[in-house]
């Protein structure tokens, strides 16, 4: 089934595909975005804390009220908030973004994050040194093609700097470079959740270096986030994240469009309620993550495999997740398909999981507001062939493994 030529062929339709809907969709939004919205949805959130920070409305930063005031001047929001709950110091990187109308703004952080994006597939070789060397083109065609690319790129999502820190992060550890690899992976944490086992290998892997370098550079962006916002501001976050709203809208609500084994489980738990769907995904997340650290400890300190496990663990067990972060998943599945002893393992849940992120949109729109059997398919179904991939990446070598990092 998964000839070249078809995925050739395929990955050429949808990435031309994805190319005149992404260029028709800003294109529209920027023309009449009273109508048809403003660009960039998720960019918004990020360009309205930098608004805010700019504004000296630090200590406010994570009132809702505060931020739909915001983008309540900003014509096609109607009303839709675009909620910022990332890290405070976070809001910081974006206020210079902040200070230029968001129509102009959004596009120069489409260029950003395609430029990263860019740079990022640049190395991927190191990944699947084989594939790169017969099939370099057919690599990047069917990375390009691929649904998180699509989504990052046209909601305005900051995942391809989270691919970046954890490119930059594992090849600087593979040339033992530990304190520049502990600043960088620490970096990471404009997504908390996508770092959050990094500390654990180097903990197994006795990187003492590199874990201090890990916690010095979170302190300081920390802390660099409380000079901006305040205490008040910090403790604000935590609020947020922990709120109710936060759990039905997004740990809930937007499970559908996640891509993880958790979220899994809190879509199919939701008739639950959502403090028990949560929950479930929550215990879901912890024993992945308690496997995989049990795992490390028998591997020993001297394992190649550690990050590149990590990384799919991370994506595999995340709690919240979303597809355009599963970008992160990409080096991953290279790694597996390149090495003789998982390709013929890993083809067709990649090509399935390929096939189920196009779909979940979809899925959501048919079965959204169905009960019943049909309804069932309103979940992020893709997480289960992710999960059959991160299972796979416990089986690869240490040699492939090492390959891999040494990016």
């Amino acid at each position: 089934m998964l000839t070249r030529e078809r995925v050739r062929n395929y990955s050429a339709i949808f990435a031309f595909g994805s190319l005149l809907a992404l260029t028709g969709s800003i294109s529209l939004r920027l023309a009449d975005p009273g109508r048809y919205g403003v660009p960039l949805p998720d960019y918004l959130a990020h360009w309205t804390a930098g608004r805010m920070l700019l504004d000296g409305m630090g200590p406010s930063l994570y009132r809702p009220s505060a931020q739909l005031e915001i983008q309540a001047g900003l014509a096609g929001t109607q009303g839709h908030l675009a909620w910022f709950v990332s890290p405070p110091f976070v809001a910081g990187l974006y206020a210079p973004l902040a200070a230029v109308p968001y129509a102009a703004s959004a596009l120069a952080w489409t260029a950003i994050s395609a430029g990263t994006l860019i740079a990022c597939i640049r190395r991927l070789g190191a990944f699947c040194a084989g594939l790169w060397e017969s099939e370099r083109r057919l690599v990047i065609l069917a990375v390009v093609a691929s649904y998180p690319v699509f989504e990052l790129l046209g909601g305005g999502q900051d995942s391809a700097l989270s691919l970046a820190v954890w490119i930059a992060g594992m090849h600087l550890a593979s040339r033992q470079r530990d304190l520049a690899a502990g600043a960088v992976f620490a970096l990471g944490l404009i997504k908390p959740q996508l770092v959050v086992l990094v500390p654990v290998v180097f903990l197994v892997q006795r990187r003492w270096r590199a874990l201090l370098s890990f916690a010095a550079t979170a302190a300081v962006v920390t802390l660099g986030g409380a000079a901006l916002v305040g205490w008040h501001g910090i403790t604000g976050w935590l609020d947020a994240i922990g709120s109710p709203l936060y759990q039905e809208q997004v740990t809930v609500g937007q499970s559908w469009k996640m891509a993880s084994l958790p979220a899994l489980a809190t879509a199919l738990g939701s008739p639950l309620g959502t403090d028990l769907a949560s929950g479930l995904g929550y215990v879901v997340a912890a024993a992945m993550g308690l496997g995989f650290a049990l795992w490390a400890v028998r591997s020993g300190s001297g394992s190649s495999a550690l990050l590149p496990v990590a990384l799919a663990t991370t994506v595999a067990a995340s709690p919240h997740l979303v597809l355009y972060d599963a970008v992160l998943f990409i080096p991953v599945v290279l790694l597996l398909l390149d090495n003789t002893d998982t390709t013929r393992r890993a083809c067709m849940p990649a090509a399935l999981a390929f096939v189920l992120a196009w779909l979940a949109p979809a899925l959501h729109a048919v079965a959204g507001r169905s009960d019943g059997l049909l309804g069932q398919l309103d979940a992020p179904w893709v997480a289960v062939p992710i999960a059959l991939l991160w299972w796979r990446s416990f089986s690869l070598p240490e040699a492939a493994a090492s390959g891999g990092a040494d990016v």
